[in-house]
């Protein structure tokens, strides 16, 4: 899980869950006792200090999610239409989705109550968003214009479930964020041994001489891919139960930001790793693991957080869920994908880049987490919030127009418009790809996902796209870079993996227990 241990031993006072009743922890975060903000901003969120409760529930007496079979097969419906050209399919696929009542977006009837003051900011950023999208759109694609009210609905001060002062008290939200902001390093890129072992063929031979190719004893490899270290700067005191205790800063402004959302105001709780699991208490920690699916799929939303809204992101991320929301054939619009592409506005597709290089996207748990939170998935990024549906449909998008044909220059430098003076930051065409390549990923392990919740059949163990994803991808345990899988994956593998965070169990001890669960479990190399 992603969580390093703090400097201090500061935590949470845990009681002991009651399995045999299916027993887990949710955090309630309680109301700010003043709404004074730490300037002037409008839009700034109350500085009162975070204050939590940890409430226990048996998972067992939470409902899944209505429909949950019929919601799997109509969001993969939904992206088998963004894959087809048949205009009898596409016509089916609307005929099935007009006849349920699956929400498609954000709830749109509520609003929080808003101050004058937070009501005109917004109506600015309101207006600045809707001419940076202009200047952006691609030429020959007619964005929806969005009134002012459809446009709140993309803050975080609007309803997301329900009647404002109605709270479903089993209901929660289980929070997808990063531990910290600052990347590491690439295991698949510095460590030499990743690479074949993610590939059938090599599978067995790797583990023994994984050690010998980077020139790396197990404590070794452990010390630089498995830790942040303990950096006091790094953390942020909140008060849970009454008692100080310090977590990750970036955890600390995600709960802040989740503070100003109505319905949890109105009582909906979280559920978040660092604070529902004794990190403290390594067979907590291996149990939990095991039943992350069950968490996830019975939350009422995954919510993913991405930080502070900065370098336009906020922009970036309401122009992606406008293209996601008006292409939803990607190969259709392929050849105008590509159009746009080769007349791409730079200073747009530079902040876009820029977006998908936050540490957020190279997480190996997100995976899971999106995936299993299905089709009411959101992304928080500052005071702005975006359907992850519309947001994976833009990747697929671009990337069609991408692999259209035309020769793209991947080293292609983008930059903002201000920023054109020799030594000024840039990234490269290249680094878009990368990122848009992740959401693609993640949109193929969705559709994957639910195809084999639909066909009843496992679908994702023999695919040697899931072997290779955390090739890609990071972990501040190096050993979530299989732990983090795990709910993906078929359960005749996962069964035979022994699932153990003790300090004498060593990365190559994972990947070594891996490989034979899976060369077992397969019969095939």
């Amino acid at each position: 899980m992603d969580a390093a241990n703090p400097p201090l031993a500061s935590g949470p006072r845990y009681r002991p869950m009651n399995r045999e009743k299916n027993e887990f922890r949710l955090l309630k975060i309680l109301p700010p006792s003043n709404s004074l903000h730490g300037d002037s901003d409008p839009l700034a969120f109350s500085i009162d200090p975070i204050r939590c409760e940890l409430q226990y529930e048996l998972l067992s007496d939470v409902s899944a999610k209505s429909n949950l079979e019929e919601a799997s097969l109509f969001s993969f419906m939904k992206l088998m239409m963004d894959d087809s050209d048949d205009p009898k399919i596409i016509d089916d696929i609307k005929l099935f989705r007009s006849l349920f009542s699956f929400g498609e977006s954000i709830d749109e009837k509520s609003f929080h109550e808003l101050s004058k003051e937070r009501k005109e900011a917004l109506y600015e950023h309101y207006k600045s968003s809707q001419k940076a999208l202009e200047n952006w759109r691609p030429e020959g694609i007619n964005l929806n214009k969005k009134s002012f009210k459809e446009w709140l609905v993309t803050c975080i001060w609007a309803l997301l479930d329900g009647d404002e002062g109605q709270c479903q008290s089993l209901s929660y939200y289980a929070l997808s964020y990063v531990w910290n902001e600052t990347p590491q390093s690439i295991l698949g890129k510095d460590y030499h041994g990743m690479e074949a072992w993610f590939t059938r063929a090599e599978l067995e031979a790797t583990f023994e001489t994984t050690s010998e190719k980077a020139n790396m004893t197990p404590e070794r490899i452990d010390a630089d891919f498995g830790s942040f270290g303990n950096d006091v700067n790094e953390y942020r005191q909140i008060v849970v139960d009454g008692v100080p205790v310090l977590i990750g800063k970036n955890l600390e402004k995600a709960l802040r930001t989740l503070r100003e959302i109505p319905d949890i105001a109105n009582g909906t709780r979280i559920w978040v790793d660092a604070l529902c699991i004794n990190q403290q208490d390594i067979e907590e920690r291996n149990f939990e693991v095991r039943r992350m699916s069950e968490i996830y799929q019975k939350a009422s939303r995954v919510i993913s957080y991405l930080g502070d809204e900065s370098d336009e992101s906020g922009h970036i991320l309401e122009f992606m869920d406008s293209i996601g929301e008006v292409m939803e054939r990607p190969q259709a619009m392929a050849s105008l994908a590509a159009d746009f592409l080769k007349n791409m506005q730079v200073e747009m597709a530079f902040f876009m880049a820029k977006l998908l290089q936050r540490t957020y996207f190279s997480r190996i748990w997100i995976f899971q987490e999106i995936v299993l939170g299905g089709v009411e998935s959101i992304v928080i990024c500052g005071a702005r919030r975006f359907s992850w549906e519309n947001l994976l449909r833009c990747g697929r998008v671009l990337i069609e127009g991408i692999n259209a044909g035309y020769p793209y220059n991947m080293s292609l430098r983008l930059h903002a418009m201000k920023s054109m003076n020799e030594g000024d930051e840039y990234l490269t065409f290249g680094d878009l790809h990368v990122g848009l390549t992740k959401l693609q990923m993640l949109r193929t392990a969705i559709f994957e996902s639910q195809l084999d919740d639909i066909v009843g059949q496992p679908v994702l163990g023999y695919d040697p796209f899931w072997l290779r994803i955390p090739s890609s991808y990071e972990a501040s345990d190096s050993r979530d870079l299989i732990y983090g899988m795990m709910s993906l994956l078929p359960s005749w593998l996962t069964d035979l993996i022994n699932v153990n965070y003790s300090t004498n169990n060593h990365f190559v001890d994972v990947m070594r227990s891996f490989a034979e669960a899976y060369i077992k479990s397969t019969q095939s190399l």
